[in-house]
C-alpha cells in the first residue's frame, strides 16, 4: 500500500516538473509557439484593427492651407469579415432599417465573403444617415461596428472638375503598375497597390498620383471583441497621428473663400457653364469652377449624367462671340490701322461683294472705336476684320492666347466672321480670364498657375512648381491704355452695364455666341474689378439648355449679372473699403 502511495507521488511530482518545464520553455523561448507569441495569437483573436483613413494619401490645400477636399472625420459603418460569420443574424438585426438600406448593406456584407477573409476592417463604401449608424449600433452584431473614418471628401469639397477624384485601380492600369513594379505582386515598396486599391483617375488627383499616394496610415482604430465576435462598446481606441514619411500634400494657388463665393453663386445661377477668377498681380488662378456638378463619392452616377466630369472652365472651347472683338481692336491697333479718333458708320450690317450679310443689333450710325466697342457693334468690327486679314487676327490671337483657326487664305466672310467671334475661333473661360488679365496689367501676359508647391508630410517645402513661361509684353502700353478705356466704357455706358458693381466699378466685356448648328447660344462676360489698380480677372460663361430655364441668353444680361455678383462677394470679403475706388 505504501509503495503504491510512493509510486503515485512520484508520478505527481514528475508531471508537476514536466508543466514547470514547459512553463519555463514558453517563458524563456521567443519562438511562434512560444509565450508571446500564444500571447499575441490571443491578442489578435480579441483585438481587431482597422486603417480609419478613406485614402491614405496626401491633402490638397488651397494657398492659405484649408483643405479643397472637406476632409474631416466622420462616423461609418465597419466590417471585420473574420468574425462576420453569422448571416443570418445580421440579417434579423437589420430588420429596422428600411428595405433599400438594408439590401444594399447585406449585398456588401454578401461580397465580403467572396474573396479572401482579410483580418483588418472594411467600411462601408457610402455614409449613412446617423439614425442608421444609431440601429446598427444597438443591434450589437458581431462583426459590425461604427467607427471615425476621416474622409477625403466632404460636403463642401470645392473645384471638384479641377481636383479630380478616385477609383478603384481598373485592369489597364493595373496591367501599366505591374510593368512599372509598382505593385505588391512586384514590389516591397509600401506605397505599392494591391488590385482593390484607389488610385487618382482625373484631375490633380491623377496628375499628382505618385506625390499624393502614402505608404502608411495617419490614423488607426482598434477595438477588442467579445466571445461572439462583436465590438465591445467604449473599447474602441483610435490612434492618430501616425508618421507617414511617403505620403506629399498639394498646395494651390486657389482662394477656397473665393471658390466658395463662386460656387455658392453659380449654384444659383449657372445650370451649365464655368467661371474662372484670376489674380491680375500675379496671373495664378484663385477660383475655377464649372457645372454640372458632380459628386466625388458617386462616380458612378455622374457617368449617366450629361457632360457632368467635364471641365468646361479649361478643358473645353467654346465660340467666344464679341468677347473676341477685343482682339481685333488690339490687332487693329497695332497694326495701326485705326487710332483713338477714328469712326465708323454703322447702317446696321456689313454687306461683303458677293451679298453676304452680317447684321447689327441695330443701326449705330456715326460712331467713334470706343462708342462702336461699348456698344458691340458687328457691323464696325467685320469692317475691321476684314481690313486687318486673317494672317494678323490669328497671329494677334495667338498673342492674347486664344489662337484663330483661320489659314492665310481664308474667304472674306470667315474672317469677318471670326472678328466678331462667331466662328473660326474658340476659347476656353481660362482663356478668356488671361486675355482680360493681360490688358488690366498693361499689355503684360502672365501664364496662369494652378499650383505652387508640393509638401512633404513635416510641412516642408519639397517642390516649387514653376511656370513654364516668364511674363511676356504681347501689346504695347499705348494699345492697352485704350483697350482698358473701351473696356471701362463697355461697362459704364454700353452692353456691360449689368456687370458694374457700384462703388467699385469693373471694366469688360459681353459675348453673345451661337454654340452649335442647334441654335443654343452661350453668354459671356469676361472683365477685371475693381475698375481702377485692378485686383481680379474674371470670366463668366453660360450655356443655354433649350429643356431648362435657361433660353435666350445674352452676355449682357445673365453672364454680366453673375459677374457683378462675384466683384460684390469677392470685394466685401476682402474687406476693401466702399470709399476706395469711388470714380
Amino acid at each position: 500500500m505504501i509503495k503504491r502511495i510512493k509510486w503515485t507521488f512520484g508520478a505527481v511530482c514528475l508531471l508537476c516538473l514536466l508543466l514547470a518545464a514547459r512553463l519555463a520553455f514558453l517563458q524563456l523561448y521567443d519562438g511562434i509557439h512560444s509565450g508571446s507569441g500564444l500571447a499575441g495569437e490571443a491578442s489578435d483573436l480579441w483585438n481587431r484593427s482597422i486603417v480609419t483613413e478613406e485614402y491614405v494619401r496626401g491633402e490638397i490645400f488651397d494657398r492659405n492651407m484649408i483643405s479643397m477636399t472637406d476632409g474631416k472625420i466622420k462616423s461609418r459603418l465597419t466590417a471585420f469579415p473574420a468574425v462576420l460569420y453569422n448571416l443570418e443574424l445580421t440579417v434579423a438585426a437589420l430588420d429596422s432599417l428600411d428595405p433599400d438600406t438594408k439590401e444594399r448593406m447585406l449585398q456588401w456584407i454578401e461580397r465580403l465573403g467572396g474573396g479572401p477573409i482579410p483580418q483588418t476592417g472594411v467600411f462601408y463604401p457610402d455614409p449613412l444617415a446617423p439614425e442608421t449608424l444609431l440601429s446598427v449600433e444597438r443591434a450589437n452584431i458581431p462583426g459590425l461596428a461604427v467607427l471615425p473614418i476621416k474622409i477625403r471628401y466632404g460636403e463642401r469639397s470645392l473645384a471638384k472638375h479641377l481636383v479630380g477624384y478616385m477609383n478603384r485601380v481598373d485592369p489597364q492600369t493595373w496591367n501599366e503598375l505591374a510593368s512599372g513594379n509598382k505593385t505588391r505582386e512586384n514590389s516591397a515598396s509600401p506605397k505599392a497597390y494591391g488590385k482593390d486599391d484607389f488610385i487618382g483617375v482625373a484631375g490633380l488627383e491623377k496628375k499628382y498620383e505618385n506625390w499624393l499616394r502614402g505608404g502608411a496610415p495617419q490614423q488607426k482604430a482598434q477595438g477588442i471583441t467579445d466571445a461572439s465576435g462583436g465590438i465591445l462598446p467604449g473599447l474602441i481606441q483610435v490612434e492618430s497621428g501616425l508618421e507617414d514619411p511617403y505620403r506629399n500634400h498639394i498646395v494651390l494657388t486657389l482662394d477656397k473663400n473665393i471658390q466658395e463665393q463662386v460656387e455658392f453663386i453659380m449654384d444659383g445661377a449657372v445650370g451649365k457653364g464655368a467661371v474662372v477668377v484670376l489674380s491680375v498681380e500675379t496671373g495664378n488662378v484663385l477660383a475655377m469652377a464649372s457645372r454640372p456638378d458632380f459628386d466625388q463619392n458617386r462616380i458612378g452616377e455622374s457617368l449617366l449624367a450629361e457632360d457632368a466630369l467635364i471641365s468646361r472652365a479649361d478643358r473645353e472651347s467654346f465660340y467666344p462671340g464679341s468677347v473676341f472683338k477685343l482682339v481685333t481692336a488690339a490687332a487693329a491697333l497695332e497694326s495701326g490701322l485705326i487710332q483713338e479718333d477714328t469712326r465708323f458708320l454703322c447702317t446696321g450690317s456689313y454687306v461683303f461683294p458677293d451679298g453676304v450679310r452680317i447684321g447689327c443689333a441695330q443701326a449705330h450710325g456715326l460712331v467713334s472705336m470706343e462708342e462702336a466697342f461699348a456698344q458691340s457693334c458687328n457691323a464696325a468690327f467685320v469692317h475691321l476684320g476684314v481690313q486687318v486679314g486673317a494672317e494678323r487676327l490669328n497671329a494677334m490671337g495667338e498673342r492674347l492666347g486664344c489662337g484663330t483657326m483661320l489659314g492665310s487664305g481664308a474667304p472674306p466672310a470667315l474672317t469677318g466672321n471670326t472678328s466678331i467671334g462667331q466662328e473660326g475661333v474658340q476659347i476656353s473661360p481660362l482663356q478668356a480670364a488671361r486675355m482680360l488679365g493681360t490688358v488690366a496689367r498693361g499689355g503684360v501676359d502672365i501664364e496662369p498657375g494652378v499650383v505652387s508647391r508640393i509638401l512633404n508630410n513635416q510641412g516642408k517645402v519639397v517642390e516649387t512648381v514653376e511656370k513654364s513661361e516668364a511674363s511676356r509684353r504681347v501689346l504695347s502700353p499705348d494699345t492697352a491704355d485704350l483697350l482698358n478705356q473701351w473696356l471701362k466704357t463697355a461697362v459704364r455706358e454700353g452692353t456691360g452695364k449689368d456687370a458694374r458693381a457700384e462703388p467699385w466699378g469693373a471694366a469688360g466685356k459681353t459675348g453673345t455666341a451661337q454654340a452649335n448648328s442647334a441654335g443654343r447660344v452661350i453668354a459671356w462676360f469676361a472683365g477685371y474689378f475693381p475698375e481702377e489698380n485692378p485686383q481680379y480677372a474674371a470670366a463668366v460663361m453660360i450655356e443655354e439648355d433649350p429643356d431648362g430655364d435657361r433660353q435666350g441668353l445674352r452676355g449682357g444680361k445673365e453672364a454680366a449679372e453673375v459677374f457683378r455678383e462675384i466683384v460684390i462677394k469677392i470685394m466685401r470679403q476682402s474687406g476693401k473699403s466702399d470709399k476706395i475706388f469711388i470714380t
